[in-house]
């Protein structure tokens, strides 16, 4: 049997537009979340990196054919924010890069079924599936996905 993160409530959607700021400029801190229509109970691995995934990968850019490669130096403010705040176990550490192309799905699966089922709207519902979904799997394949992923691997190393 593999060995389980600990599940516990979690936003599923951490992305800087969820949040209000308590101001502008370097010393802003999070004042209010918002958007909590995916929470789910998963794993504070997966919010994590779909905190990285959100906010540090230019989707837009991508579906519109520019080039996508991933806000590094932000990736590395970001785990070490998080590492300030809270120690990962060997095991959390260890499923982060794993957990990171996949981040993504759940939100994939929620937009595809939104547009099928409550919208009726194939051509959005196909969008999410070939773009969201499987666009945003073969971007962790490539040579941005691929370097990304080595870059968390070697952050989670310096960064104690």
């Amino acid at each position: 049997m593999a060995p389980r993160l600990t599940p516990l409530w979690t936003h599923n959607d951490w992305h800087a537009s969820n949040l209000l700021w308590s101001s502008h400029g370097p010393r802003a801190a999070v004042a209010t979340i918002l958007d909590f229509g995916l929470c789910d109970r998963t794993s504070a691995i997966y919010d994590l990196a779909t905190a990285i995934e959100r906010n540090t990968i230019p989707w837009l850019d991508i579906h519109e054919g520019r080039p996508g490669a991933a806000d590094l130096p932000r990736i590395t403010r970001l785990l070490e924010g998080y590492l300030a705040a809270a120690e990962l176990e060997p095991l959390e550490r260890e499923a982060l890069v794993p957990v990171l192309p996949i981040a993504h799905v759940g939100y994939a699966l929620a937009e595809i079924d939104y547009f099928h089922g409550t919208t009726r709207s194939g051509s959005n519902a196909d969008l999410a599936y070939h773009a969201f979904l499987l666009g945003h799997c073969r971007w962790f394949f490539g040579p941005e996905g691929r370097g990304l992923l080595a870059h968390v691997s070697e952050q989670l190393r310096l960064i104690s």
